[in-house]
């Protein structure tokens, strides 16, 4: 994936990217290709305590090349949090930064 933004709110995030490069499908996959753009936001605790996890919205969303950019939803907005979040339970498992390097 290419990065077409990345939104930072404190310690919220949404990232939105291009799809470069389709390697394989399984399962029930969407039928997605080139192209298509992949959303999803990010809550960072910052807790060094182990009962406390980041956290994934369960709105992920995959848009066909021909719909418009998702870029311009705040990162507050309640369109990210409609389906609740998921805990990440290792830490790092999801990374976003405005230099990925």
């Amino acid at each position: 994936m290419e990065t077409e933004c990345v939104r930072i709110d404190g310690d919220e995030a949404v990232y939105g990217g291009i799809i470069t490069e389709v390697i394989e499908r399984s399962g029930n996959a969407p039928r997605i290709d080139v192209n298509w753009r992949f959303y999803f936001k990010v809550i960072d605790t910052e807790s060094s305590r182990s009962e406390i996890y980041d956290k994934i919205s369960n709105n992920r969303v995959l848009a066909s090349p021909r719909s418009i950019s998702l870029c311009n939803i705040p990162v507050t907005d309640p369109f990210w949090s409609t389906q609740g979040y998921e805990e990440v339970r290792n830490r790092g498992y999801v990374e976003v930064s405005r230099d990925p390097n």
